[in-house]
């Protein structure tokens, strides 16, 4: 076969495209190749011709009549043999010992702990009494022997199998420590494993630890990367190790895999492996089904809805981000029962139901819809027998689509939110992540799944008697992952029902968390109460009567403040913040300000809405019977003490990547910046551009330059949040005081910030240039406009397109050591081009000056 055709064949099985539309010296990017393929692409050749292929060279030039040219470079003088056969060529990963891509789940996750230092774990204790420590050792390393998985090293997006060799179970002896010693010394081991990253790299993706205690108790310890087991999986683990621990039937019907060179694993017992589940992903039938359901979803990306504006704090303005937290209640066998007869008799299913009234809830604290939901979904390869306990990473999610509006009642939102999954499941092949990647280039800007609803009610039991009987109680689990604020779970557990919610413990304001998970649990008790007649009734969220009452006592300098925005209207001020028909809002949750005064519907002819006798306050303390309520027009939120906040101007509150930003928090931040005396903050809208506006009143002998300035941006924010446009006022400009009533954008209109006047002073250098050249076309962004505060992630890339950058920067500057990882830290072309000039002090400015010299040139 001609190279060029068997190139093509390739690219027809991996992209699923029509051959004959793609020519020679196509752009094989814009007909969907991605970094991922080329990974396999490079794979097939190398294995093919015993050559080794450069995925850079691929990378940076992805067309058929370039890689033909590639390949036949590497072959050299090498006769090709060209008469193979007609069968397409594609990667078998039957050996664990070659080293193969990750998925595009792994991918994520892995990218994900390189951006935020989080890493996708799950971890687990069982405690229990009376254990053998050495049966548990003999059995630990026959369970890695059996799982190959348990052993793979994950680095630089790829994975393999070194070896499989002797691990030792880490056991620490407590047991002449007192009882009250020892709940220290598990407490704080709790928290350290709760939050540790197992080093991936180094083969350690799964670790087992156990605890001796006073009284022949223990606790096992159990953490696992999600990366390379995913949950299911790890209930096979369990299940194994508890079945070797017990030794109930002889060790060679498990057929265990031999020790050492682990090139003949898969002959061992002719098991399937993980590594042929991602083989079969990229069969020319499968990557058919993604290619035509790639297109239903790009046809449908507009509907995507916006994540939930729950009262977050901010990504980026949260302290000691990487701890979670977790809130659990069970429910007794005899609740689920209830439920399960319930769902059986209403023709419902369990786990809509449970999805349905979380969703409920965050559509509660949420302040409007529609919004979506991050709903996982694990895909076991289907092997026959022994494919039903391969372990490895088989997750993906669905991004569900939450909008209530046209419900009535309960029972019909659980039906539209059916029907909903049911469309979803039809167009499986292209995942979740597929489908946040083409977002974030739609909006260029990152764009994420935060909140996730997790079920485990498929598999049954989600620990069985034997694994607890033989390993312990479970007494602790809690997960974590990269983009993941809130993870609600749901399995069955000892005949009963366990809702657990893992938290990014800053990621909300105080309390809500609590009280969304409060508020869910109640909502699953009143099911259980009220039966069909709870499925039958509209669903609101209702405050009870002490928070009304507390609310309505708003202080004098709220009235006085109240007062002079809204003239005669101050006297009889009562305060409601809503969201819909006047369903007032929980504590946190921005809505609209609505007053109850005759004088304001007077003044203001705003538009108003008779409040019932049901509505909420009781009228007969509150004297509210022939009063109506009015729409201020102003957005407004009640913190957890009851006490009302009004935003009055537009451009102190707005919205980034979803999450609402408070000026006075990002103010309150940049006031701690050494030199500032006080800033201002505010979001405007500036020759069609979004800009967060800072003004800074200095102290008399502070000089803030806009390199300091950004240098604390740096170090107290995330990018997204830095402010575009910085003015310094000197101290005999302004007052404190009046630098709170300055117009921002008139301000604006007649002074230049210090961005722009560097932008007009500084000219990019060649280095500066060539950088932001080759990040505009890796994101496909207009090059007329040269930043160099163009920032990588806020342009729209994401961990895929980073690869390219990369592989960008690295075959135009030969060994400028620039990895994946650094694209999460350096982030903008003025970084990126000084950690090139670092590298290459003698030669970066040289390359540079041929490369622009080149792009000039073909223009």
């Amino acid at each position: 076969m001609h190279l060029q055709q068997e190139i093509m064949k390739q690219l027809e099985a991996v992209l699923a495209v029509d051959i004959e539309q793609i020519e020679a010296d196509d752009n094989l990017i814009a007909h969907g190749l991605d970094s991922l393929a080329i990974m396999q692409i490079v794979d097939v050749f190398e294995k093919k011709y015993k050559k080794p292929l450069q995925y850079v060279d691929f990378a940076m030039s992805p067309t058929l009549q370039d890689w033909q040219a590639l390949i036949q470079t590497a072959l050299q003088t090498d006769q090709i043999d060209q008469t193979d056969t007609a069968s397409t060529v594609i990667a078998t990963w039957t050996c664990p010992s070659e080293t193969v891509p990750l998925s595009a789940m792994q991918y994520a996750s892995w990218a994900g702990r390189q951006s935020e230092g989080i890493a996708a774990h799950l971890y687990l204790e069982l405690k229990g009494q009376h254990i053998d420590v050495a049966q548990l050792q003999r059995a630990y390393q026959l369970l890695r022997q059996r799982h190959p998985m348990l052993n793979v090293a994950i680095a630089n997006a790829q994975q393999h199998i070194p070896s499989i060799q002797q691990s030792t179970l880490q056991v620490e002896d407590w047991r002449d420590q007192s009882t009250a010693q020892s709940c220290v010394l598990l407490s704080k081991k709790r928290q350290r494993l709760s939050h540790q990253q197992l080093a991936v790299a180094a083969a350690q993706v799964f670790e087992l630890q156990l605890s001796l205690l006073p009284e022949q108790q223990y606790v096992l310890h159990i953490d696992s990367d999600m990366t390379a087991i995913d949950p299911p999986s790890l209930r096979i683990v369990l299940e194994d190790l508890a079945m070797l621990y017990r030794q109930q039937q002889q060790i060679e019907d498990l057929d265990p895999m031999p020790t050492g060179d682990v090139a003949s694993v898969d002959q061992a017992a002719g098991r399937v492996l993980y590594f042929d589940y991602l083989q079969q992903q990229q069969q020319p039938e499968f990557l058919q089904a993604v290619s035509q359901d790639q297109q239903w979803w790009r046809e449908h990306l507009h509907e995507i809805t916006a994540v939930p504006r729950l009262p977050y704090l901010v990504d980026g303005l949260r302290h000691d981000a990487r701890q979670f937290d977790r809130l659990v209640h069970q429910f007794d066998p005899a609740d689920r029962v209830k439920l399960q007869q319930l769902c059986t008799a209403q023709q419902l299913d369990v786990e809509t139901v449970l999805l349905t009234l979380f969703a409920k809830t965050i559509a509660f604290w949420s302040g409007c819809q529609p919004f979506r939901l991050n709903l996982p979904r694990f895909k076991h390869f289907d092997g026959g027998v022994s494919g039903a306990r391969v372990v490895g990473d088989f997750s993906q999610f669905d991004l569900l689509r939450v909008d209530f509006s046209q419900s009535a009642s309960l029972a019909e939102a659980i039906q539209t939110l059916a029907q909903t999954r049911q469309i979803l499941a039809q167009h499986d092949a292209y995942t979740g992540i597929d489908v946040l990647r083409d977002l974030s280039k739609h909006h260029q800007q990152q764009e994420s799944a935060p909140i996730v609803f997790s079920s485990m009610l498929d598999i049954g039991e989600l620990f069985s008697t034997s694994v607890q009987q033989s390993l312990g109680q479970p007494i602790w689990c809690i997960s974590q992952g990269p983009k993941v604020d809130l993870d609600a779970q749901v399995a069955y557990y000892n005949q009963g029902l366990v809702v657990n919610w893992d938290i990014r413990r800053q990621a909300f304001l105080p309390k809500v968390a609590a009280a969304m998970f409060d508020h869910y649990i109640a909502s699953i008790q009143k099911l259980l109460r009220d039966g069909v007649a709870m499925l039958e009734q509209a669903w609101s969220f209702r405050l009870d009567s002490t928070q009304m009452m507390a609310r309505a006592q708003q202080s004098p300098a709220l009235l006085q403040l109240w007062a002079e925005k809204m003239p005669n209207t101050a006297t009889t001020q009562q305060f409601r913040v809503c969201q819909g028909a006047l369903m007032d809002c929980p504590d946190w949750v921005i809505g609209r300000l609505y007053v109850k005064s005759i004088a304001a519907l007077q003044q203001h002819g705003a538009a108003s809405l008779e409040v019932t006798q049901t509505d909420s306050i009781d009228q007969s303390q509150l004297d509210l019977s022939t009063r109506t309520w009015v729409d201020t027009g102003y957005q407004a939120y009640f913190d957890d003490q009851s006490t009302l906040h009004i935003y009055f101007e537009p451009s102190s509150l707005w919205q980034k990547n979803g999450y609402w930003v408070d000026a006075q928090l990002l103010q309150s931040a940049l006031e701690n910046i050494a030199g500032v005396r006080a800033a201002r903050v505010g979001q405007l809208s500036l020759a069609g551009q979004q800009h967060c506006v800072a003004l800074f009143c200095c102290d008399a002998t502070a000089q803030l330059s806009l390199a300091y300035l950004q240098e604390a941006y740096r170090q107290r924010f995330a990018t997204s949040l830095w402010p575009t446009r910085s003015y310094v006022l000197e101290p005999d400009q302004v007052s404190v005081a009046e630098l709170q009533q300055i117009d921002l954008t008139a301000w604006c209109s007649s002074h230049l910030a210090l961005e722009q006047l560097a932008q007009q002073a500084v000219r990019m250098s060649p280095v500066q240039h060539a950088v932001f050249l080759l990040m505009a076309h890796v994101l496909g962004q207009p090059v007329n406009k040269p930043d160099l505060n163009f920032d990588f992630f806020d342009q729209g890339g994401d961990s895929l397109l980073a690869i390219h950058f990369v592989a960008a920067l690295n075959q135009y500057f030969k060994n400028c050591q620039i990895n994946i990882i650094d694209v999460f830290q350096l982030r903008t072309v003025q970084r990126f081009a000084a950690h090139i000039e670092e590298k290459l002090p003698q030669r970066a400015e040289h390359i540079a000056k041929i490369f622009c010299s080149m792009l000039e040139h073909a223009s």
